[in-house]
């Protein structure tokens, strides 16, 4: 191995479609606007944008819902909705070409592993999720504020908002937000050079990822514990992160 991966920092949270931060999780839930006959439906998935590749990448498929049933699965990268590529696209202009009315068809070209996979998904009836509480919104804004300190290389300042935003994470038991945060502040540790601390952080990250079933978050994971390890100079470790 020659070099190291870039370390993945996870960025801000998109519930329901309001944007909370500029990349992120949504839940795909509602469509274009249909008529007063026709309610809006999804088809059941979250997505996340990946950090490095800025690819949609299917996080989780949520149990019984219609992506489950069509065979969509985490890690599936989006690529086409209807046979128009999503590249240039944000995230929120994808997810609203994937809603519609409940009994419609859509298209969905995916890459998985090395494969191009053509789904089709009846579109069905999703629950949207309820606002988020005052305490978890004071969390992703601190979130976000540590995301825009690390792209200044303010990795103290960071720091310091990562640790408020994980505080409140654990008060309100939001696992998906602990695990982010613990994910983040191991990248900054990595980038002070403090390379036990890094992993010490990503292996709380990823106990977190599997235990929430986050495939990607676990990937996201194994990728930086590598970066960390190799830092070290312990290459064997290294590729054994890397390759899971």
């Amino acid at each position: 191995m020659t070099s190291a991966k870039h370390p993945l920092i996870r960025l801000g949270l998109v519930l329901c479609l309001t944007a909370a931060g500029t990349l992120g999780t949504a839940h795909i839930s509602s469509a274009q606007k249909p008529s007063a006959q026709q309610e809006t439906g999804g088809i059941g998935v979250q997505t996340q944008v990946d950090t490095t590749t800025k690819q949609l990448v299917i996080q989780s498929v949520v149990s019984g819902r219609p992506a489950e049933k069509a065979g969509l699965k985490p890690g599936d990268i989006i690529l086409e909705v209807d046979g128009k590529k999503i590249a240039g696209e944000s995230q929120e202009q994808t997810i609203n070409r994937i809603r519609g009315a409940i009994g419609t068809s859509v298209k969905l070209k995916v890459q998985r592993t090395n494969q191009i996979v053509i789904v089709y998904i009846i579109r069905g009836k999703i629950q949207v999720s309820q606002p988020s509480p005052p305490e978890k919104e004071q969390a992703d804004s601190l979130f976000n504020q540590g995301n825009q300190a690390y792209s200044t290389s303010d990795f103290r300042g960071a720091m310091e908002k990562w640790n408020q935003a994980l505080k409140i994470y654990i008060q309100i038991g939001d696992k998906k937000g602990e695990g982010n945060a613990y994910g983040n502040l191991g990248v900054a540790y990595k980038n002070l050079g403090e390379y036990q601390k890094a992993i010490e952080y990503h292996n709380k990250a990823l106990q977190i990822d599997i235990q929430i079933g986050s495939k990607l978050g676990e990937g996201q994971d194994y990728g930086n514990l590598g970066n960390a390890y190799y830092s070290l100079g312990e290459y064997q470790k290294a590729i054994e992160f890397q390759n899971k």
